[in-house]
């Protein structure tokens, strides 16, 4: 097809006052046996075997992770985060007040501590936010960021905020000694957030929902960053010394065993290694050198999995500043980065929206987990995500000097205009608004430039069986090298309707009596007569407009009927994990008086059957 002829998109309207929806899912806390989890000093070498801690105590892993959403940052204050026994003491498992974004987290889940804490029954957590210093950015219709104030339900500005956690409803939980356990917090912020943009205007009300479980389900890659302890060559095997996040020189989050393998690729100063090599040069490192790893989290055998390692001056806290973000132009040699966080060599962090970067014959540049070493700067083209490592030249007006280039695993969505060959109706890269992105230079020629509206993807031995014209399409891989499209992607997964994440939200206004028609063990139906702004459905940045549906879709519990199912109210937060104690719950607390005010459900969209298998349901109630 001739790209400049090739079909249009279609586009969807949203009100001016919508609510801007992200998920922090999973803010897990995972109670297990990782071999080696000590607080410990680097200097404390000598613990590289299975660390065993006293008979009453067991080891509690705390990680972080987020879930698709618009927020551009979410940067606040945890000051405390501790578990509540049933006697009543506090275990306190956060060694300092840690500054995170949350939206920083999509992808993957981080490691944020390591503990020890003594077994017993636990009957919740609680932890401490603090928005008084907090850096929320939101992203307007246009893509334009805007940063938003935070206030409570009484328009008041936020300080210091603690939410206590129930696990599983009223149930107590049992850390015993030398068994290995688990445990998973859910800041969800879609409901806890809604955001109102007036003009380059935002603000953010915030009413926290956190949840808790047991259950670690389909968790996602994990990683872990620190400094390099000890590397046993033999045993295939080395120790991480966590420093979480901006704490660069403190020793109290403990350590973790990494286990390598013949999958595990090496990025160390800048230089790509096999697996054959790459533990040997992780060897010859100074001890503390700087390390992030990439992996899975298995539990049989129990232990963490390095699927990508970067040390030296490959990461953050070596002797560069970091630059991270989507290539929105190129001119030349010059790139422009958007949405970039920054991270300086003396540790200092911001969150910028544009950074121009200038590329020279001396930048080298490489694909992640990709052990071939022959990129250089032409491969870097619009749309791919980057992280950038080299100098700032100026502060006023962000610019750098770019001595090294990661190419990241990149993230496109939209709509499928062609089955095979493959093109896209682009609604989004990385989240990020498609009208940001200038794809001039893009192609071998002007006419061959990317088009959004038929983004073409060259899909390899990759299965299209299973896509139709219309259908909502994810794909992960990396750009085309510059001036070479078409194809404009190389995809490295592709994720059809079938099994990609759904995301429905409802909103009713003060509430209405009448949103769930009924519940069953089927699942729950909603009746949108009394909705207001909010009725929407999104798939790989698609807005599916439930009100253009013939029939509202039923949201159905899986069969396995496990997820998180919420029911919020107030302050009072109740979590199931099954649906059938949660259908029970519901039906109860919906007595003919009690109105709805929202319904947020997470999970997969059966279009056939027309109906959401969630993983996740959180409904809000009128108090």
């Amino acid at each position: 097809m001739n790209r400049t002829n090739a079909p249009r998109k279609f586009s969807s309207s949203f009100s001016h006052y919508r609510y801007w929806l992200t998920i922090l899912s999973l803010f897990s806390m995972m109670l297990f046996s990782l071999y080696g989890c000590k607080s410990s000093s680097v200097e404390d070498s000598s613990s590289t075997d299975i660390y065993s801690s006293g008979v009453d105590d067991s080891e509690l892993v705390i990680s972080l992770t987020d879930a698709e959403g618009d927020f551009l940052s979410y940067t606040v204050d945890v000051v405390s985060l501790k578990m509540l026994k049933s006697n009543g003491a506090e275990i306190e498992t956060l060694p300092l007040t840690t500054r995170l974004d949350f939206a920083q987290y999509v992808e993957v889940t981080e490691f944020l501590t390591a503990a020890t804490v003594p077994s017993g029954h636990y009957t919740g957590a609680q932890i401490v936010l603090d928005f008084s210093n907090a850096e929320i950015t939101v992203q307007d219709e246009n893509g334009n960021a805007i940063s938003a104030t935070a206030q409570d339900s009484n328009g008041d500005p936020i300080g210091q905020m603690t939410v206590d956690i129930s696990f599983n409803g009223h149930s107590d939980f049992v850390i015993a000694p030398g068994i290995p356990a688990h445990i998973t917090l859910d800041f969800d912020l879609d409901a806890s957030n809604a955001v109102i943009i007036n003009g380059s205007e935002a603000t953010v009300v915030v009413s926290p929902v956190l949840v808790a479980d047991t259950i670690l389900e389909e968790p996602k890659p994990h990683r872990l960053r620190g400094v390099l302890g000890p590397v046993n060559q033999v045993k295939n095997q080395f120790h991480v010394f966590m420093r979480p996040f901006r704490h660069r020189h403190h020793n109290r989050f403990g350590q973790l065993r990494v286990h390598v393998s013949d999958s595990t690729s090496y990025e160390i100063d800048g230089q790509v290694y096999t697996s054959d090599s790459g533990l040997a040069e992780l060897a010859q490192l100074d001890r503390a050198a700087p390390v992030i790893v990439l992996g899975v989290l298995n539990f049989k055998p129990r232990q963490f999995e390095a699927l990508e390692v970067y040390a030296g001056s490959s990461v953050p806290w070596g002797d560069k500043d970091i630059v991270s973000g989507n290539v929105i132009s190129r001119s030349g040699n010059t790139l422009v980065v958007r949405g970039a966080t920054i991270i300086r060599t003396d540790g200092s962090f911001a969150f910028n929206d544009n950074v121009s970067i200038t590329l020279d014959t001396e930048t080298t540049v490489v694909k992640q987990a990709d052990v071939n070493n022959s990129y250089n700067i032409a491969d870097v083209s619009v749309g791919q995500r980057v992280t950038v490592l080299g100098s700032i030249t100026d502060n006023s007006r962000l610019s750098m000097d770019a001595d090294h280039v990661r190419m990241l695993y990149t993230n496109i969505g939209g709509s499928v205009v062609s089955a095979s060959p493959l093109a896209v109706d682009l609604q989004g890269i990385d989240r990020r608004r498609i009208v940001l992105f200038d794809f001039s230079g893009t192609g071998v020629d002007p006419a061959n430039d990317a088009d959004a509206d038929y983004y073409e993807v060259d899909s390899g031995a990759l299965s299209l069986a299973n896509l139709q014209i219309g259908d909502p399409v994810k794909v992960r891989g990396h750009v085309r090298p510059f001036a070479m499209a078409p194809e404009d992607f190389i995809a490295q997964t592709i994720m059809n309707a079938d099994n990609m994440r759904a995301h429905l939200v409802t909103g009713f206004g003060d509430g209405s009596l009448t949103a769930i028609t009924s519940i069953s063990e089927s699942g729950l139906q909603l009746n949108l007569e009394e909705a207001g702004d909010a009725h929407y459905m999104f798939r790989a940045g698609i807005s599916t407009d439930l009100l253009s549906l013939s029939a509202m879709p039923l949201i159905a519990p899986r069969e396995s009927d496990k997820g998180l199912f919420v029911i919020a109210q107030g302050h009072s937060i109740r979590v199931y994990t099954t649906f059938a104690r949660y259908q029970t719950a519901l039906g109860e607390a919906l007595d003919g008086n009690t109105a709805v005010v929202s319904v947020h459900a997470h999970g997969v969209y059966d279009s056939d059957q027309n109906q959401l298998l969630a993983v996740k349901i959180n409904v809000r109630l009128a108090q």
